[in-house]
């Protein structure tokens, strides 16, 4: 291992990523409530020497960038990582904000989606300033909003400019084994709105209206028959109901005459918006429902993104992954969306989606495993070393 290469992971050693995502934990950042935890993130950012930026994004709610120049032109390296969660289902058995150390294993709500990706990628940051090593180019952190909604913080970003971003990593739990590959190859996703319009009646004499809840009802239950692309490695997409309402406000014993239903479908890469509106009308079609359907296409609207893995970043990754794990990463496809949908598949920008290992995502209990935690940080302080190095010929893909 090259001597300051050595002297960064010592740096890093003597620092306490686990304390840090604590910190993370305790701060409630549920989707459209993010600001709290930017500010928490925008300080330690300062506090390492980071110029610290707000981006504001719909109204309130704030994505927090930093920004590391250093003196000799490079490339720019930008870490992400999505501020928000979902909310804490049922069955916690420990306070889901606040992080609780069982043997290997980090309890807590995101600890894995993705507070945990976002301390690694923090503390190799202060290692790597710490250390002082001879680095050039940009170093970059985004924390952005509403990845677990319609991913409006990393539109915003890359709407505004990203154009000296020579590459981005995305800390999602992503850990780069068999079990969990880096994903190079992701479906697309559509979003259905279906308004099912009945004709209301008395509740005791049914047969005189029709009833749009079990109308949408007989649609929900033949989902499995969607017509679908079979792509040969990823499958057909997962379909899946989100959303069901309809009835009454205030209790009355009316057939409801109107009901309206979200619907989820991942795509392979050939699928389109409107070939996904033509198979979702064929198949109430053939249903023959009494009541009226409308279906409509609403955001959000992801691509499916084929990852090109022949990059300088990947190079830098690969080499840092297989000293780090003595192996190299295993890339795959995954049936996930991230917000490399959107600064690679919008964007272009080369992205990386690798993160630390645990489980328990959008579930109760949600752990990170420590021992990932900690690799995940130090192959990310080698990954951004080797690939702003001063011993490297690549050039910014800027002025």
């Amino acid at each position: 291992m090259r001597t300051d290469e050595q002297q960064l992971l010592e740096t890093l050693a003597s620092g306490d990523t686990v304390a840090l995502l604590s910190k993370l934990v305790a701060v409630p950042s549920l989707v459209g409530h993010e600001g709290p935890l930017a500010d928490v993130i925008g300080e330690f950012l300062e506090g390492i020497g980071f110029e610290v930026r707000i981006q504001g994004v719909d109204g309130s709610r704030k994505n927090i960038l930093g920004t590391l120049r250093y003196a000799a032109p490079g490339p720019c390296l930008m870490f992400n990582g999505h501020l928000d969660t979902v909310a804490p289902t049922d069955g916690w058995t420990m306070d889901p904000y606040c992080a609780t150390r069982r043997e290997d294993r980090l309890y807590g709500l995101g600890a894995l989606d993705m507070k945990g990706g976002i301390a690694a990628a923090l503390a190799a940051l202060e290692a790597i300033v710490r250390s002082k090593l001879p680095l050039r180019g940009t170093l970059m952190f985004s924390g952005v909003i509403d990845e677990e909604g319609y991913s409006d913080g990393a539109r915003a970003l890359l709407d505004a400019g990203l154009d000296g971003v020579d590459a981005v990593i995305i800390g999602e739990p992503c850990a780069g084994t068999r079990e969990n590959p880096v994903p190079v190859l992701t479906p697309g996703k559509v979003l259905y709105r279906l308004t099912v319009q009945g004709v209301q009646a008395h509740g005791f004499r049914p047969q005189d209206g029709v009833n749009a809840l079990e109308e949408a009802a007989r649609m929900i239950a033949s989902l499995d028959r969607l017509r679908q692309t079979e792509h040969e490695t990823l499958g057909k997409g997962p379909v899946s109901t989100l959303k069901l309402s309809g009835g009454y406000e205030e209790y009355a014993v009316v057939v409801p005459d109107h009901c309206e239903a979200i619907i989820s479908r991942m795509i392979a890469p050939g699928e389109t918006s409107e070939g996904c509106r033509q198979d979702l009308e064929e198949l109430i079609d053939s249903l023959h429902l009494a009541a009226e359907t409308t279906v409509e296409m609403i955001p959000p609207y992801y691509a499916p993104l084929e990852t090109n893995t022949d990059h300088d970043l990947f190079r830098a990754f690969e080499g840092a992954y297989r000293d780090e794990h003595g192996r190299a990463p295993t890339y795959g496809p995954s049936v996930i969306i991230t917000d490399a949908s959107v600064f690679d598949g919008l964007g272009g920008i080369p992205t990386l989606v690798c993160g630390p290992a645990g489980g328990g995502i959008h579930q109760a209990d949600e752990y990170v495993d420590l021992a990932s935690l900690a690799a995940c940080a130090r192959t990310y302080a080698r990954t951004a070393a080797r690939f702003l190095g001063p011993d490297t010929d690549r050039a910014p893909a800027h002025d």
